[in-house]
């Protein structure tokens, strides 16, 4: 398997397995909210797995209510379906994609993270996501079956016999005189059948209240049970506001017999015909290993079948069709083993080169001053298409163009580059990949490097209407100033103290204009800032995560089309990187600056380096 194969096929697993059809991105106002949304400051276990209440992105969700009747038994359905594959099967950060998370995910199956927890912050993470976390947000799923999901996540904390011995305390402590029992009633004492009752109270809160009693109407049980009973009681309590007291605890499933996938391609051009003559690819993954390829004929009525497939526990199913040079997908999938067949559709597009219904769903900008005299600017784009047609690159062309700011040096791509899927152009670079139609269905990471001695007028233009824009810059010394500019502050930002900047939309043919000044304090320039690429870096994978285009990663290599530009010579630049890195050497081992920054500038010259050698 080739590098470029196995680096998609984890795209592919991380896609498919998290099966986010219908997950795309939220609308722009959220996504900013949400990039600078500050993680909490509680502790770490409870950090990475729910925002506190104060968060922006996080208030008006947390605020729904639960309905009254969750069902954790459909909420078990979309667990295994969009959440084992990262979280595990029990929660225990041990799915068949946490290896190829950037981090693992909470062990929201462990008793200590599952008693802190609030159902409604739990419930505010999966409606907006956590982009720190790269956990997208759940769009598809409604409000009810949010809180299904959400019961069943925190039931993963709770033993079965935990549950059950509570039930009995419940009993013999005679709870139910006035509270009522599993079935509705009570005696004048709160019923805890009403699920907002127990939705913006974790289980130490329902804990310390069996314990510290509320006098002069229910006395204290802290002397009389022991701290397992006390907490067996509190998480029989919670089940009583869903519909399934004690839900069953899941076990990872054996490996099932065989099933079948199926489902029907259609023409999602307005007016336009389905071609014959089409074939799917049917593909399956284990993990990152593909272990499946079967193709079958599309039949004049666009349905298309595989029989008698191997359903293994955990293996990821996957279709795709090329039409016109384009290939489409299918969501991922598993497939159950339970004797229904799995179903698969896929929709393609005519094609047109017209790139005016074209737009920048979210534009994230990062400036890194780890080089001397120079800042180097990341970009991320992720594209929306509002038509109904595919756009692809014209003869010698690029689907998308991108114009540099004036001043720009040293372009360089986080996946691709010149020759391969990019174009040089007069006013910058072309990304020759299709847009297929929808919402945030492709995107890019790229970056260049502008002079700076404390002082830069940045002007972005765009031939695009932006939607959102949203700035990173170092956490000290260096501030940005512009029209329509929103400070949202000092925060952290998978793991590394940022301050980011907002900005409204731009039409198409504008330019986003700001002033950056100052210069970055000492320790935000060394490792922090480094840890900003990363971020960059991490930005992008989520923003692959959210294209609902998702095997896009098959799509073939277009190297070679007619017309494409080459990359200039390297070797003029690969000269000056080489004379900074052993000048940059010579400071350090002349006490001349700090180790953190010497190793952050270092590895910085040494990517560029990379970069300009391919």
């Amino acid at each position: 398997m080739t590098g470029r194969a196995a680096i998609l096929l984890v795209l592919a697993g991380l896609l498919a397995g998290c099966n986010l059809a219908g997950d795309i991105t939220p609308p722009p106002a959220l996504a900013t909210a949400q990039a600078a949304a500050p993680v909490p400051a509680t502790s770490e276990a409870t950090s990475a797995a729910a925002p506190t209440s104060s968060s922006p992105a996080t208030q008006a969700p947390a605020n729904v209510p639960a309905p009254a009747g969750i069902d954790t038994a459909r909420g078990r359905v979309i667990w295994t379906e969009k959440c084992a594959p990262c979280h595990g099967e029990t929660g225990q950060s041990d799915g068949v994609m946490t290896a190829n998370l950037p981090s693992p995910p909470p062990q929201l199956g462990s008793a200590e993270l599952a008693r802190a927890a609030r159902p409604a912050d739990w419930y505010a993470v999966v409606t907006n996501g956590r982009i720190d976390r790269l956990m997208p947000a759940f769009a598809s799923l409604s409000d009810a079956e949010r809180w299904d999901v959400v019961a069943y996540a925190l039931s993963l904390g709770s033993p079965a016999a935990d549950v059950q011995a509570g039930e009995a305390l419940y009993a013999e402590n005679a709870c139910a005189q006035c509270h009522g029992d599993g079935q509705g009633g009570g005696g004048g004492g709160p019923s805890f059948r009403i699920p907002g009752l127990v939705q913006q109270r974790s289980l130490d809160d329902l804990a310390q209240a069996i314990r510290a009693g509320s006098p002069p109407a229910m006395p204290s049980y802290g002397e009389t049970l022991t701290d397992d009973q006390v907490w067996a009681l509190a998480s029989y309590v919670r089940t009583l506001a869903w519909s399934s007291p004690g839900a069953e605890q899941p076990s990872t499933p054996a490996a099932l017999q065989s099933g079948s996938i199926g489902g029907r391609v259609i023409n999602g051009t307005a007016g336009a015909s389905l071609p014959q003559g089409l074939e799917v690819i049917l593909t399956g993954f284990d993990g990152e290993q593909e272990v499946y390829r079967q193709t079958a004929s599309v039949a004049s009525d666009g349905s298309y079948a595989f029989t008698d497939l191997p359903a293994v526990a955990g293996r990821i199913y996957g279709a795709t069709v090329s039409y016109a040079g384009v290939l489409y997908f299918s969501e991922g999938a598993h497939l159950a083993g339970d004797g229904a067949p799995l179903d698969l559709p896929i929709t393609i597009h005519d094609t047109t080169t017209d790139a005016t219904a074209l737009s920048i769903e979210r534009l994230h900008i990062l400036f890194d001053f780890t080089l001397p005299e120079r800042v180097q600017v990341l970009e991320l784009w992720v594209l929306s298409n509002r038509s109904d047609r595919t756009i692809v690159a014209p003869p010698g062309g690029a689907a998308v163009e991108a114009a540099l700011p004036d001043g720009a040096t040293d372009l360089g791509f986080e996946q691709g580059s010149i020759g391969d899927r990019f174009m040089l152009t007069e006013s910058g670079f072309g990304d020759t990949q299709p847009v297929i139609p929808g919402t945030a269905t492709s995107q890019f990471i790229f970056s260049y490097v502008m002079p700076y001695d404390g002082r830069l007028d940045f002007r972005r233009p765009t031939d695009y209407a932006v939607e959102a824009v949203v700035l990173l810059l170092p956490a000290a010394g260096v501030t940005a100033e512009g029209s329509g500019l929103q400070d949202l502050g000092v925060q952290q930002m998978g793991g590394q103290s940022v301050h980011s900047y907002a900005s409204g939309a731009i039409s198409a043919g504008g330019a986003l204009e700001l002033e950056l000044s100052g210069k970055p304090v000492a320790e935000s320039v060394g490792a922090p800032s480094s840890g900003l690429t990363n971020i960059a870096i991490g930005i992008g994978v989520l923003g692959g995560l959210l294209i609902v285009a998702g095997l896009w990663w098959f799509r073939p290599n277009r190297a070679g089309r007619p017309g494409r530009e080459t990359r200039p010579p390297a070797a003029p630049e690969a000269d000056r990187l080489i004379d900074e890195i052993a000048d940059l050497d010579d400071a350090f081992a002349a006490g001349g600056m700090e180790e953190s920054v010497y190793r952050a500038r270092r590895e910085s010259l040494k990517r560029l380096l990379r970069d300009r050698m391919r």
